[in-house]
């Protein structure tokens, strides 16, 4: 399981098939296979340890969010169901989302800007704005620099647009390096520099959803609430994320983990250290609270307690090709994996579809029937969890995920106009269930949606889109194919942007 792969699913990135804000909470990862991210709640790096204020109230109107007077969700609409995808500022006009300010405080941040220098001693700042974008984004952070526990970046209005002759970025050792000027950004000189308070702060309040679970709430102080992380109440308040194992079930998951990779501890690479990455504000002061095989596949929830923080060399590689590693650019903590920590002992959840419509929502409940977190949308038409995809008309609608033995979309077809999708499926891998949903590529990059049907014997010829062109494809006589039906765009539910 690539580290990388479980921090975003853990850590509740949200990400869309449409350009959209980015999100701390809420929603799905935006993935169209049935065996990626289901959900997670987010620890945003703004979970304190102390100072948590109680709030007697399950989450508001049933959701995962309540809009405040600056602070307007940005909400993704399918039939009468509402899946939360970030903030939008009012008053500043912009999105934004919750990070670590300069003054210590958590405040809704402005987002989709950067900023880069224009000169090779990084000195003077500029503006990088996706050129689509540059109409919505009117401040951005400074630029990254090496990082350091606990230092927030200044934000700074955007000034005049400019065309640089060349554009530089600090690397992790503070270095100024050269990089690429972008064609698809807009470079612009800073303006000045934006008082923190000008950002809505949060204040972290407590909402009891169960015997083993409870919500942490983002509370702003324009009274805009977003549930944040969910806590274990049984292991010491420890933040969790919502996570499915192999048979379907899910339990709320440690977030602040180590990983089990090719890491040891000693020089015969025999006993693991487990990979703790210490670079990002949510880690740099908290130690690990379990650890996680991730020589496992993302499905096998296998964790262990942490043990002891390694303080000798650390190798990495295989018994036969083991080496001491060493990287400055890397900043990590190691630690030894103590005790098996089964999924039992952690909090179970149960899938409940809430909602009146045919859209609904796919969410998680806790043990006294009250909201954990919100999944997904879900159509009780099809019978099935529905992400965001842009169709083959060219509308965004919600698409059904994959089946679990779907792992990608398929690219082989029956005829040389690639447009009769066939299913190939590698003995190995599981058997497609009969009707299964699956998605395939089409020459405008649009998701077709498809169900598979019955095996075929192997046919006389294949095709395959490269580039858009349909070319032919090579038949493995070894495999199985099995015919599929593509299912009219109209089928599905569109889904719509807005803000409340």
């Amino acid at each position: 399981m690539d580290r990388a792969f479980f921090l975003t699913l853990t850590l509740g990135t949200v990400v869309t098939f449409a350009a959209c804000s980015s999100s701390s909470s809420g929603g799905g990862d935006g993935g169209l296979t049935e065996g990626g991210a289901d959900a997670a709640t987010a620890d945003g790096g703004n979970n304190k340890d102390s100072g948590v204020a109680m709030d007697s109230g399950n989450a508001p109107n049933g959701l995962a969010w309540t809009s405040g007077t600056r602070l307007r969700a940005i909400v993704d609409v399918a039939d009468s169901a509402k899946l939360f995808v970030g903030w939008h500022d009012k008053a500043l006009d912009v999105d934004c989302t919750y990070d670590l300010a300069v003054d210590s405080m958590t405040r809704c941040l402005p987002i989709n800007g950067d900023a880069v220098y224009d000169d090779a001693a990084c000195t003077n700042a500029v503006a990088a704005v996706a050129t689509s974008a540059v109409a919505t984004v009117k401040y951005v952070p400074e630029p990254r620099g090496p990082f350091s526990c606990g230092k927030a970046r200044d934000f700074y209005a955007i000034g005049a647009a400019y065309v640089p002759a060349a554009v530089y970025t600090k690397g992790a050792d503070g270095t100024c390096n050269a990089s690429s000027i972008d064609p698809n950004a807009t470079y612009s000189h800073l303006g000045a520099k934006v008082l923190p308070s000008s950002f809505v702060a949060e204040t972290d309040v407590m909402d009891p959803r169960g015997t083993t679970v409870s919500a942490i709430q983002w509370v702003g102080d324009d009274k805009s609430r977003q549930d944040g992380t969910l806590i274990d109440l049984g292991r010491k308040g420890d933040a969790c994320g919502s996570r499915a194992n192999k048979a379907g079930s899910y339990y709320c998951v440690p977030t602040r983990v180590a990983f089990l990779e090719n890491f040891f501890s000693d020089a015969a690479c025999g006993t693991g250290a487990a990979y703790y990455p210490t670079g990002q504000q949510l880690t740099c002061i908290r130690p690990p609270t379990a650890i996680l095989d991730a020589t496992l596949t993302v499905m096998d929830l296998s964790f262990y307690e942490p043990g002891a923080k390694v303080t000798v060399p650390v190798h990495q590689g295989t018994p036969a090709n083991c080496k001491l590693y060493s990287n400055p650019a890397d900043v990590a903590d190691y630690y030894s994996p103590g005790a098996a920590l089964p999924l039992a002992k952690l909090p179970a959840l149960t899938v409940k579809e809430q909602g009146a419509g045919r859209i609904q929502q796919h969410t998680l409940v806790t043990d006294k029937g009250t909201l954990a977190t919100i999944l997904d949308f879900y159509d009780s038409q099809k019978s099935t969890v529905c992400r965001q995809a842009t169709t083959t008309d060219g509308v965004t609608r919600c698409v059904p995920v994959a089946d679990k033995a779907v792992y990608s979309d398929i690219n082989l077809f029956l005829d040389a106009t690639c447009k009769q999708p066939i299913f190939q499926r590698y003995v190995t891998n599981p058997a497609p269930a009969a009707g299964g949903w699956a998605h395939a590529s089409t020459d405008t990059l649009r998701i077709a949606a498809i169900t598979i049907g019955a095996k075929l014997a192997t046919p006389g010829a294949l095709y395959a889109l490269s580039g858009g062109v349909c070319n032919p494809s090579a038949v493995d006589g070894a495999t199985e194919y099995y015919a599929t039906t593509v299912v009219p765009p109209t089928d599905f539910v569109q889904i719509t942007r807005t803000v409340e």
